[in-house]
Formats: structure tokens, sequence, C-alpha cells
């Protein structure tokens, strides 16, 4: 594998006209030159929004960066498989239009894959600082690795669709992006991914995520029904764990529900949900810390 191999960073876009500019100058500013950029449009032809996001990409009269644009709003899935369609680089990386890439992501990265002598590593991800609503910060370490599909499962595993890195045709034998997803793509995507191949591990500190109100459900009824359906679809590789790893997933998962439900005053259906874990002690003491653990860094509304 050699270094100066191109790499295509996939940048999906909707409604972020006031960060898509601040995400296409991280990537330019990356100590790895070798690079094109590829931004998706997924605002829909003739949106305002999409009129303004393509004033702005024009803008850099940069022959790097090329723009694709769907003719009406999918999601951000479509939106990624677009523009690894259309990627003429060896690897991909993928980054939300809200996130930001310190300036040795790219070449850590790839000097990761390219000193790895394990032939089964899919994917390196890196370690990322998140800034949340309010303000606070918060560092998220990419400190495990190996096969991780429990652990992706399971939400033990932080490696959100911009932190990653991955050859393209890594994305092409795992299938892409499944474009039913509104939400939760990049997990469904990665425990695919991991059932297929092993994921490394780079415990720096290389991008910042940024969490902004558009990116969460506007309600608990949505988050229910956004989460249950990642369930559905991942309950044969759920059902595949041992019995008690597979209860520890539908734990974690149920006690996130009902957590939305009791912030909205929901305690019936909150409860019904701790219930469901078949473990409400267990679940309960997750509830309290997931609380107390994100009330530092959230607003809640």
């Amino acid at each position: 594998m050699h270094t100066n191999e191109l790499v295509s960073i996939i940048i999906p876009t909707h409604k972020g006209v006031e960060t898509i500019g601040r995400a296409i100058d991280s990537v330019l500013s990356q100590s790895y030159s070798n690079i094109e950029i590829l931004v998706v449009d997924d605002n829909g032809l003739g949106t305002p929004e999409q009129i303004e996001t393509q004033k702005i990409v024009d803008s850099y009269l940069n022959p790097k960066i090329r723009y694709l644009c769907h003719k009406m709003n999918k999601n951000g899935s479509a939106a990624r498989n677009t523009g690894i369609k259309h990627a003429r680089g060896l690897f991909i990386a993928l980054l939300d239009d809200d996130d930001i890439f310190y300036r040795e992501k790219i070449a850590t990265q790839i000097n990761c894959l390219k000193t790895c002598s394990d032939e089964e590593i899919g994917v390196c991800y890196v370690g990322y600082e998140t800034i949340f609503p309010n303000g606070t910060k918060m560092q998220m370490p990419a400190n495990i690795e190996g096969k991780l599909t429990y652990a992706i499962l399971r939400g033990d595993a932080h490696m959100p669709s911009s932190s990653i890195l991955f050859k393209k045709t890594v994305w092409e034998n795992v299938g892409g992006f499944d474009e039913s997803f509104q939400r939760h793509q990049d997990w469904e995507f990665l425990v695919r991914l991991s059932s297929m191949y092993s994921i490394k591990a780079i415990n720096e500190i290389l991008m910042t995520r940024i969490i902004l109100k558009r990116n969460s459900p506007n309600s608990a009824a949505k988050f229910e029904t956004q989460r249950l359906y990642y369930l559905k679809k991942m309950e044969n590789y759920i059902l595949s764990l041992p019995s008690d790893k597979s209860e520890e997933v539908y734990l974690k998962h149920f006690s996130d529900i009902a957590k939305e439900f009791f912030k909205e005053g929901n305690i019936l259906k909150g409860l019904k949900y701790i219930f469901k874990t078949k473990k409400t002690i267990k679940a309960f003491v997750h509830l309290t810390r997931n609380f107390v653990k994100h009330s530092k860094y959230r607003k809640f509304s």
C-alpha cells in the first residue's frame, strides 16, 4: 500500500448552509494532500438551501471539490452512497456537514492502515471531541478494537461516521449504507462491517463532532420509532449473540427509549420499556447513570 493513494472525502449535507464551509475548510487543510471532496447535496434541487449550498461550494473554485445534488431529499444513507459511488479514491472518509477534521486525521488513518499487517482490518477510527448544544465539551477515546459487533450493538463502541476511514472495496463488500434508515444508519453499517472485518482504533483526538438540534428526534415517539426500526433490522445479529449479551443489547436500547418518554413526562410509556428489559433494577441503574452523565452536556427542551 502506498501513502500517496487518493482519499475521497464524502460530505453529505442537508440544511447545513451555516456549517458546510467550515467542514470543507477542515478537509482542505489536511496535511495529507492527495484528496478529493465530494459534497452531496440532499436538500432537493431548486430549494433555497440547495441554491445557497451550491453557491458556497462553487465559491471555492477548487478542482479537488465536486458537487453532486439529489433531485429530491432522500436521506443521509442515500447521500453517502451517492458520494461513494462517484468516488475515485481507493480510500473513503466520511464527514458530516457539521463536523470538523483535525489537520492530521487523514494522514494518521492512512498510515495506520498502511502499517497494519492484518488483512482482516476493514476500517480504522479515531477519537473525537463532542461539543454539545450548551457548549460543553466531552472527549471520546478510541480505545477498543478487533471484532466489535457486540460492542457496536450495545453502544459501547463510539465511532460516528466522521471518525472512520475504509477502502472503497469494503463498502462494496458490505453492501453500502441501507437507504431505508432515517437515523442510526452508521450503527447499522458498522454492524454489518464488523461481521466481516476487524476494526482498528487510533486513540488520538482527531476530529470534532458538533451536536446541533437538527441532529436529534423532536419527540419521544419519533425516537422510539427510529430505535425500534434499528433493533428490528439488527434482530438476526442480536439473537446470534449468547443470550446474556443479547439481553444486554435490548436492556441498553429499551432504557434509552424509556429515558426519552420520562423526559416528556410520559411515565407509563417509560415504565413499559423499563419492564420490557426484564431486568428492571439494572435498567433503572443504567437510566440513572445516563441521566447524570448527559445532564451536564445537553439542554433539554
